[in-house]
């Protein structure tokens, strides 16, 4: 039976650990307020790109219904046009454990779906592999962007360029 393993997260913050020589000064680090607007995006995809970068709008409550309409379904479309044959039962999902990803109606959703859901380790803090490497990779290639709208289609581009 062929799997494949799709993986869900949204872009956050990422370590500003530096190596500093020893006598050395750490790199600057400019910080924003934290009560500046920011882009998030949810980014679904697979060893051979992307299925999915949703971009959420500012002030976007994310509730589990949210979650399921916007996320869930499309992504779960999206897999079932591009693979009639081997169907949605070949999938595994892989996320963290926010409030709106493990909420009893998704599981019951993506149960339904047959997705099969990869177990999240308890009282862990943040263990995606996605934050160990892909959004350091994302934000070293972005550069400046003015809105929202030039963000997602520059991480769009980006994830599409990723080799296998």
């Amino acid at each position: 039976m062929n799997h494949s393993f799709i993986t869900s997260k949204t872009v956050e913050k990422s370590s500003n650990a530096a190596w500093v020589a020893s006598g050395n000064y750490p790199p600057t680090v400019a910080r924003r307020s934290h009560f500046a607007p920011r882009t998030l995006l949810t980014i679904f995809f697979k060893s051979t790109g992307p299925v999915l970068i949703h971009s959420f709008k500012c002030g976007q409550t994310i509730d589990h219904q949210y979650y399921i309409n916007n996320c869930l379904r499309p992504v779960i479309d999206e897999i079932q046009n591009k693979r009639p044959s081997l169907g949605i039962p070949s999938i595994k999902l892989h996320r963290d454990n926010g409030k709106a990803h493990i909420h009893d109606d998704v599981v019951n959703y993506l149960q339904s779906e047959g997705v099969t859901i990869m177990p999240y380790p308890p009282n862990s803090s943040n263990l995606v592999p996605c934050n160990f490497w892909l959004f350091d990779l994302i934000k070293q290639n972005l550069g400046d962007q003015d809105d929202s709208e030039s963000f997602h289609e520059v991480v769009i581009k980006f994830m599409k360029s990723l080799k296998k």
